[in-house]
């Protein structure tokens, strides 16, 4: 039998173009220089609208705060978490709006603002003050007990008595104070010349009844 009168001869010949007919509509046509399809941007109400708004607020709000540290290599570490951020915002923008993600990123945002805020800020123990000595002073003469042998221990002193002296000065007022002042300076005098523990007992001694 010739091979073109079989019928399975004819129906071999026709099989590939009835599987391209049947495959052509699934494929879509691509043509020489069509452009790709463009994704659509999605749709966000106008509250999701304001709150990517308060997004951008804050991180606004943490490039200010930044440009504060003048520390080099802390300033880097935060703005790799800072970029990191916005790389997150912009996600968020071409998406479809997801709240979960939306209160992940404000609480991090938050969170590393608020360590910035701590490294910028001023230490909130201020430095400890002189004490204050009995009357006013800077330091308590009163409790000095200084050696003789010592000299910046007797400098020390000297200078804290002065200052004493100077302070009951100018609070005196009637004549008996303004005697016992003169008398005071005249010890001092004498202890200048020479210092001696007792010549400083007696001094302190002489000038503590005048604080009362």
């Amino acid at each position: 039998m010739n091979p073109k009168q079989n019928p399975h001869f004819h129906f071999l010949c026709l099989l590939p173009a009835v599987v391209l007919g049947l495959a052509s509509p699934l494929v879509p046509a691509l043509r020489a220089g069509e452009p790709a399809a463009v994704v659509a941007a999605p749709e966000f109400t106008d509250e999701q609208k304001n709150l990517l708004k308060a997004l951008d607020a804050e991180l606004s709000r943490f490039d200010a705060m930044l440009e504060k540290d003048a520390d080099v290599q802390h300033k880097a570490t935060v703005k790799a978490f800072l970029d990191g951020f916005k790389d997150r915002r912009d996600a968020m923008k071409k998406a479809n709006f997801d709240q979960g993600k939306y209160d992940e990123i404000r609480f991090d945002i938050n969170v590393e603002y608020q360590r910035l805020a701590m490294w910028l800020a001023a230490p909130l123990t201020p430095p400890p003050a002189p004490k204050k000595m009995q009357g006013g002073g800077e330091v308590a003469v009163y409790k000095l007990s200084p050696s003789p042998a010592n000299k910046a221990d007797v400098a020390a002193a000297l200078s804290a008595l002065d200052s004493e002296i100077k302070r009951l000065e100018a609070a005196a007022t009637s004549a008996a104070d303004k005697a016992k002042i003169k008398a005071i300076k005249d010890s001092r005098a004498d202890l200048n010349k020479e210092f001696t523990k007792a010549k400083w007992d007696a001094i302190i001694a002489q000038m503590k009844p005048a604080t009362r």
